[in-house]
């Protein structure tokens, strides 16, 4: 069971709410909701659909489709499936497992753009004999009493292109959440929540600063030496953390890896003297 953040929990909860009131209005409605990468975006908006479905007071049901750009939208659907596999709260499929050629009621539809924006070409959006494109199985949901809730991820990729914009069009959702880093803000939007990157760093989900090489200032480097310098500092750093570690009665082997110069650059004469210096270490493991 992953438990949020108070800073996931505050936006949330705030993302809900904000959704359950634009869901209200006679209007399809826009979110925009923004949060730095590294703050856990799909745990939060994975978390917002479980309650957005579960916590209601009114008798709505609703249907909900998932665009990703490239392969993304493979990675949420998994990550999807593991966050609701003990309770089973919302189901995720992809078009092909669609059952009744129609989107089931806490049913997730995932898929990407590419494969979507080639009308001509693919058989999602193509018109065929048995009915089975996408316009189709929209009507057919939405004939069936459920509303369309579309998750746009990041949405900065694809969200304001023409043929993206027929295609929102062509499913018309009652609500789209957009969800990115860096939004493309443009007209009509209802909302956007922020997440702000100071609540993130202050819970540490990611770090406010990063030292770099601390103390490569107190060495003299030449030319002649700076490799040895610096695969020796590296070396022992890691006997520093290994110490800690073992400290902590912890087993982890904390490992340095060494990037050389692709095959083109590389001399044979760098690569000998940097496995020498390795082997002959005082710190070699």
């Amino acid at each position: 069971m992953i438990i949020l953040r108070n800073y996931q929990e505050k936006y949330v909860e705030r993302l809900k709410n904000n959704a359950n009131d634009l869901i209200n209005t006679n209007e399809n409605e826009i979110c925009i909701f923004q949060a730095p990468t590294g703050s856990g975006k799909t745990i939060m908006v994975a978390e917002f659909l479980k309650r957005f479905v579960t916590d209601r007071e009114d008798d709505k049901k609703f249907s909900f489709v998932w665009i990703s750009v490239r392969k993304l939208h493979g990675q949420s659907k998994e990550k999807l499936e593991k966050y609701f596999e003990e309770d089973r709260t919302l189901q995720c499929s992809y078009f092909s497992a669609l059952i009744d050629k129609k989107i089931g009621e806490n049913e997730i539809l995932f898929i990407n753009w590419e494969s979507i924006n080639k009308k001509d070409k693919n058989t999602i959006v193509k018109e065929n004999e048995e009915d089975f494109y996408l316009e189709a199985v929209i009507n057919n949901t939405k004939e069936d009493g459920r509303e369309i809730v579309m998750i746009i991820d990041e949405s900065h990729h694809t969200a304001s292109s023409e043929k993206s914009k027929e295609l929102i069009a062509t499913i018309s959702p009652k609500l789209t959440i957009e969800v990115s880093a860096t939004p493309h803000l443009r007209e009509h939007i209802s909302s956007k929540i922020k997440v702000p990157l100071s609540d993130v760093k202050e819970e540490e989900m990611i770090k406010k600063e990063v030292s770099i090489n601390p103390e490569f200032k107190k060495l003299k480097i030449t030319s002649k030496n700076q490799d040895d310098s610096v695969i020796k500092q590296a070396l022992e750093k890691r006997e520093e953390l290994l110490k800690l570690l073992k400290k902590e009665k912890s087993d982890i082997n904390p490992l340095i890896l060494i990037q050389l110069p692709d095959k083109k650059q590389l001399s044979e004469d760098k690569k000998e003297k940097v496995e020498n210096y390795m082997s002959n270490s005082a710190y070699y493991f």
